[in-house]
């Protein structure tokens, strides 16, 4: 057997606002993924369950000022490949959620270290 480079997952917490709420109060805290392995990046794995609506957005930053949003607006289960190098990813409520929370999890490799 050779040396082997498990994958890592980091679960992270999404922001729940509520359906009273403004959309606007639901951006999750940054994660750093910076030590996680290109070109193969990460998935970043959004979890809804069956009565939950609301819609999220995956954003990522490599100065966690500016953000850039990864493929469409999520409305259900899904996951977003982050295909290249970036230093932090996180989760933007951009609807307001109801009946119940999402959950969501980063996972890659981590960088090699010579």
């Amino acid at each position: 057997m050779g040396i082997r480079n498990p994958l890592e997952a980091q679960a992270f917490t999404v922001p729940q606002t509520t359906i009273t709420g403004p959309a606007s109060d639901g951006a999750s805290a940054a994660l750093d993924i910076s030590h996680l392995t290109s070109p193969t990046g990460c998935d970043v794995l959004l979890i809804y369950p069956a009565t939950v609506t609301g819609t999220y957005q995956v954003q990522v930053s490599n100065d966690g000022t500016n953000w850039f949003a990864v493929g469409a607006d999520v409305t259900a289960t899904t996951k977003r490949s982050l295909a290249t190098d970036f230093m932090q990813v996180r989760v933007v409520c951009t609807v307001n959620t109801a009946n119940g929370s999402v959950s969501a999890t980063v996972v890659g490799r981590p960088s090699w270290r010579q």
